[in-house]
């Protein structure tokens, strides 16, 4: 780090003397952050973009219609009367939770 440091320094104007010279943290300080702050403006942005992101969906941009998940959801009703079974249930619930 501190030879990284030194080479960022020499690269940036100071001479090999004046960062023996130097001897108040706060200058050193300065120097981490400028050398920090140089790479980052020289980083390329665009190749750390996640890649594969995975889609946003928002809410409400659905492609279901309201009809068509009420007759579904009676016709489920209609099942889970006729035979009781927990699995239809459990099918009925899942589309009021929209798991």
């Amino acid at each position: 780090m501190a030879s990284e440091l030194s080479s960022y320094a020499v690269n940036q104007g100071f001479t090999k003397e004046e960062l023996k010279q130097l001897i108040d943290h706060r200058s050193l300080i300065v120097l981490m952050k400028a050398q920090k702050y140089d790479a980052l403006q020289n980083s390329d942005v665009k190749a750390k973009k996640i890649k594969n992101k995975p889609k946003v969906i928002r809410s409400g941009k659905g492609t279901k219609t309201k009809s068509n998940d009420r007759s579904k959801r009676i016709a489920k009703m209609k099942r889970l009367g006729q035979s009781g079974h927990v699995n239809d249930a459990v099918s009925l619930l899942e589309d009021f939770v929209d798991i």
